[in-house]
């Protein structure tokens, strides 16, 4: 017999304490969970009904949101599915699908490789256990929590990550 529990948060007792590898464990889980339901919901997009492209929408930004909720959890060298990473980086808010009246590009999130994401923060997460202690500069330590931002986005004054 199963438990389905519809929260995002883990039940624990207040006295309990999660060890570091449980979270993990149980964030792996969450991402894999998430994953298999971003890609049944997507696959079924063939289907041209309004109501289940909205209801898509929802489901897939719900998903998305826990897997950025546990993604601190998961343990170095965790590899992030593709089609996540690509809906991490292309959906926008369903607020903004309804005032813009244009869906999420579907086909660019499905089809996406991973070398388009070796920039990406999540995509580094299969890098971390190599990293951790090492330096990229005199000034810069590689802590074991440390993610690379996006390589746009931030350039670190001596060293250029």
């Amino acid at each position: 017999m199963s438990l389905h529990v519809k929260s995002s948060k883990l039940l624990v007792a207040d006295s309990a304490k999660l060890s570091p590898t449980m979270a993990g464990v149980n964030a792996e889980r969450v991402v894999a969970n998430a994953a298999q339901k971003i890609t049944t919901y997507m696959d079924g997009l063939q289907n041209s009904d309004r109501i289940y492209w909205w209801r898509v929408v929802n489901i897939v930004w719900t998903q998305l949101k826990l897997v950025e909720a546990v993604v601190d959890d998961l343990p170095a060298g965790f590899i992030m599915p593709t089609h996540v990473m690509a809906l991490q980086r292309f959906m926008p808010e369903p607020k903004l699908v309804c005032q813009t009246k244009k869906w999420p590009t579907w086909d660019l999130i499905r089809n996406a490789t991973d070398a388009e994401f070796c920039d990406h923060p999540w995509y580094k997460l299969c890098e971390q256990g190599a990293n951790v202690g090492q330096t990229c500069c005199s000034c810069h330590i590689l802590g074991p929590g440390f993610i690379f931002p996006y390589a746009s986005d931030y350039n670190h004054p001596t060293c250029g990550q």
